[in-house]
This record gives C-alpha cells, sequence and structure tokens, in this order.
C-alpha cells in the first residue's frame, strides 16, 4: 500500500514539475518578444502598430522554433528545415527596417545581450 501511495505521489509531483516548467518557457517567449519588439522600436523608429506587429511575429518565430527543434531532434526534419522560422523572421524584420543582415548585426548582439539578462 505505501509503494502505491508513493508512486501516486512521485507520478504527481512528475506531471505537476513538467507543467510548470512548460508554463515557464511560454510566459518567457512573451516576455523575450516584448523585449525585442521595444528595442526594436527603439532602434528604428518603429510606429506602435508596428512594434505590435513585430511582438506578434516574434511570438508565431519562437514557437515555430521550438517545434522546429523537437522534430529535428526526432530525426524529422533536416537542420536547413530548422532553420526556417528564423529565416522568415530575418526576411521580415529585414523588409520592416530597409536594412539586410550585416546592417542589422550591432542590433541583433544588442537584443542577444538584453535576452540574456531575462533568462
Amino acid at each position: 500500500m505505501k509503494k502505491i501511495a508513493l508512486i501516486i505521489a512521485l507520478l504527481a509531483f512528475s506531471v505537476s514539475s513538467f507543467a510548470q516548467s512548460k508554463n515557464n518557457w511560454q510566459e518567457g517567449r512573451f516576455e523575450r518578444s516584448k523585449v525585442y519588439a521595444e528595442l526594436a522600436a527603439e532602434e528604428f523608429g518603429l510606429t506602435k502598430e508596428q512594434q505590435q506587429e513585430v511582438y506578434e511575429k516574434k511570438v508565431v518565430q519562437y514557437e515555430e522554433s521550438y517545434e522546429a527543434k523537437k522534430k529535428y531532434k526526432k530525426g524529422e526534419i533536416t537542420k536547413e528545415e530548422l532553420k526556417i522560422p528564423n529565416k522568415k523572421f530575418g526576411k521580415y524584420f529585414s523588409k520592416l527596417t530597409g536594412k539586410n543582415y550585416q546592417e542589422l548585426k550591432p542590433f541583433y548582439e544588442k537584443v542577444q545581450k538584453e535576452m540574456a539578462k531575462i533568462k
């Protein structure tokens, strides 16, 4: 009887800890997207509408990247397919700002430093 109770307790603990870690990832994704959009608006003089659009597209990009990483680890997609969400967002952001990757590189480095503070 004690073994059954112990197994049930461990199972409940495992499920609840997994749910919390997933939730933390979700919250972090939204916070990182918000910071990214704010920095982009500040750096490139974006309007509130453009800032909101960057935020929404960044949230989608994080979700697509997460899903692609899971598929890549399972062997369902190639390394090139893994990069698609980032490339898609990069094209959008480059078009929005009117700058190419080399011109955006200092901004990306600045964003990376800010993102490190969030984790």
